[in-house]
């Protein structure tokens, strides 16, 4: 995005996801940084907060409306939930209003096809998942193990988006997973 409005002044709205989450705290620091290195190439930059919130678009459409009655932005940066109701919230999403997904999920992907989503980084849970059960396999088996490794990101793009298979990055339609009943909590106050 900086590319994009390389001498241009940029409104950049900002929804990291949940306060507490590792992740996203990582995501915020590296935006930041970004950002901080690249505002040189912008007539000007303005980063609207967005803020912090759980993951779940009940949650994420409340900061996205609060960010739209702050006035109109460029470019939306954001935990997929919030992409995926940025996408169906305002008219221009994918013209004007360049949105840009910080993972994929199935509401992102479906938005992308649909033209209202720029760009989503693409992470790879289900090829991670593989990796993480060989390690362990291989830790458990006091194999040689490798100190680090490294599963790359990918800049899923519109020209890319026709084509890209969700394998490695969404669980198959056909999975469910059994939720088991949790005992009662003790001293609970209703």
């Amino acid at each position: 995005m900086l590319k994009t409005f390389k001498g241009q002044a940029l409104r950049m709205a900002w929804f990291p996801g949940p306060a507490d989450a590792r992740w996203a705290m990582n995501f915020d620091a590296a935006v930041r940084k970004t950002l901080d290195a690249g505002k040189g190439e912008l007539k000007s930059l303005t980063l609207v907060e967005g803020g912090w919130g759980a993951p779940y678009i009940t949650v994420q459409s409340g900061l996205v409306r609060l960010v739209a009655k702050a006035g109109p932005v460029d470019v939306i940066l954001a935990n997929g939930p919030a992409a995926e109701f940025s996408a169906r919230f305002f008219p221009t999403a994918g013209q004007q209003l360049k949105i840009v997904s910080l993972y994929a999920t199935e509401g992102v992907v479906t938005e992308m096809k649909k033209g209202r989503i720029t760009a989503m980084v693409a992470n790879s849970p289900v090829a991670e998942a593989r990796v993480a059960v060989d390690l362990a396999v291989r830790a458990l088996e006091r194999q040689r193990m490798p100190k680090t490794v490294h599963i790359p990101l990918r800049l899923i793009t519109q020209n890319e988006i026709a084509s890209y298979s969700v394998d490695d990055a969404l669980a198959p339609l056909n999975l469910r997973m059994p939720l088991p009943k949790l005992p009662p909590v003790q001293n609970a106050r209703h």
